[in-house]
C-alpha cells in the first residue's frame, strides 16, 4: 500500500506525525473526519473483518510502522511529542478492538500492538 510507504518516510524524515494518515495505522469501527476513500474505501472495520483486513493488507509494512512509532515514543520521552493528542482516542479504540480479537499468524503484528499499547498506557 502506497500510503504505508508516504506514513513510513514522513516517520522516518520528521520523527513524529504530522500527516492526516491515523485512519490507516489505527483503524476502528469509526471512518477518519478527512479521511479520503481509496479506490472507494474507507477504513472503518468491524471486528469479524479484521481477518480480512490482515489478510488485504501489507502487514510487515504495517509492523514496520508500529515498531518506528514504538521506537520514536521512545526517543522523543513522550507519546505526546510523536502522536498529536487528536489521535489518542483512535489509537485506544484500535488497541481496544484488535487486541481483543487477534487473528492467528500475525504474531509480529500483534506484538507491535501490544508493545505499543503499553507505551500508550504509560503516558
Amino acid at each position: 500500500m502506497k500510503e504505508f510507504d508516504k506514513i513510513y518516510t514522513e516517520l522516518k524524515m520528521k520523527r513524529k506525525k504530522e500527516g492526516h494518515w491515523a485512519w490507516w495505522v489505527w483503524p476502528t469501527g469509526r471512518e477518519g473526519d478527512i479521511e479520503p476513500p481509496i479506490q472507494g474505501v474507507k477504513s472503518a472495520i468491524e471486528k469479524n473483518k479484521i481477518s480480512d483486513l490482515l489478510d488485504q493488507t501489507d502487514t510487515e509494512k504495517w509492523t514496520m510502522i508500529l515498531n518506528l512509532i514504538n521506537n520514536l515514543i521512545v526517543e522523543n520521552g513522550s507519546l505526546n511529542k510523536t502522536i498529536p493528542l487528536d489521535d489518542h482516542g483512535r489509537m485506544k479504540a484500535f488497541f481496544n478492538l484488535f487486541l481483543k480479537n487477534r487473528v492467528a499468524g500475525y504474531d509480529k503484528f500483534f506484538k507491535a500492538v501490544k508493545r505499543q499499547k503499553e507505551l500508550f498506557d504509560r503516558c
